[in-house]
């Protein structure tokens, strides 16, 4: 059995404390994860493996942080390569330089670190989302890489595939999202907002994808678009659902400050307890055993919500 440790941190027992607190641990949007990403793809893994390289005599100083065991007279590299069938280019949503549909993700550990260790797991048959960056150009191991395939490592801060198998509905809404956020246009700030907020403003159509919903809210609030706040409020005021704390939280970030205090407290009086076991918060106690004035509870820079 693998123990997995989670690391906590203290947070302010107040509104302004939980407020930071769950506007960190929903940092991590769907917006941000496709901008750190040079592709986003649906696909699904053929094969996957790790295997052992010889290293040629004249490469083995400058792959010194690579060698795996002792550096002998046949020094070597463990280079772990998964491909995938792209089924579906999501990001960029026409991409160029690729002339096929099959993809290689690449790793190189080196050996003289401690995340050697955390390297991402592939199983052949594994179909979903994959949030990628291309493998660094320059890297002294290039040359030991297969050619004529697109390489890539997974974007930061990804650590897995999306699964998208059957009973997976919220990897299904993150592709719907992924599309719908790759059709706002960039480059016209005016058209942007108003997809933005005819977004939000669908908010509760139950047809509507809520992670496109949850994506439109943080970004209008980031950007400080105009009228985002009376249509935050005007919505929170009708919200009983998954949207009620992506709003708040828009409030919060737009500098609505006495709004998201109040709606805030209201969801507490109703259900505190709840409300923060829901974010894996819990109240910290004095060494005499009383309660304290802080909660604690997942670091937001390692556990993020769902976006």
């Amino acid at each position: 059995m693998t123990t997995r440790v989670v690391p906590t941190t203290l947070i302010p027992d107040t509104p302004d404390g939980i407020l930071d607190y769950l506007v960190a641990r929903t940092s991590d949007t769907i917006g941000r994860k496709v901008e750190l990403s040079d592709a986003v793809v649906v696909a699904e893994v053929e094969e996957s493996g790790g295997h052992s390289l010889a290293v040629r005599p004249e490469d083995a100083t400058v792959l010194g942080p690579w060698l795996s065991g002792e550096a002998g007279a046949a020094p070597h590299i463990m280079v772990y390569r998964t491909r995938a069938r792209v089924e579906e280019w999501l990001w960029p949503p026409h991409p160029t330089g690729n002339k096929t549909n099959t993809i290689e993700i690449v790793y190189v550990p080196r050996w003289d670190k401690q995340d050697r260790d955390l390297l991402p797991l592939f199983n052949v048959h594994d179909r979903g989302l994959l949030f990628l960056r291309r493998l660094p150009d320059g890297r002294p191991y290039a040359s030991y890489l297969s050619d004529g395939l697109s390489s890539y490592q997974l974007a930061a801060g990804e650590t897995a595939i999306h699964s998208l198998s059957p009973d997976a509905e919220t990897a299904e809404d993150l592709v719907k999202a992924v599309s719908w956020y790759a059709s706002v246009p960039s480059d016209n700030p005016q058209r942007r907002r108003q997809q933005l907020i005819e977004a939000v403003a669908a908010a509760h159509d139950q047809s509507v994808n809520g992670a496109i919903v949850r994506l439109a809210i943080r970004e209008l609030a980031e950007c400080r678009a105009p009228g985002a706040a009376e249509l935050f409020t005007s919505l929170l005021a009708q919200s009983a659902g998954e949207t009620r704390v992506p709003l708040i939280l828009g409030l919060w970030l737009l500098g609505e400050r006495q709004a998201a205090h109040d709606a805030l407290e209201q969801d507490l009086r109703s259900g505190r307890e709840a409300f923060l076991a829901s974010w894996g918060l819990r109240p910290s106690t004095s060494e005499a055993g009383e309660p304290s004035a802080v909660l604690f509870g997942p670091d937001p820079t390692v556990v993020k919500a769902a976006p």
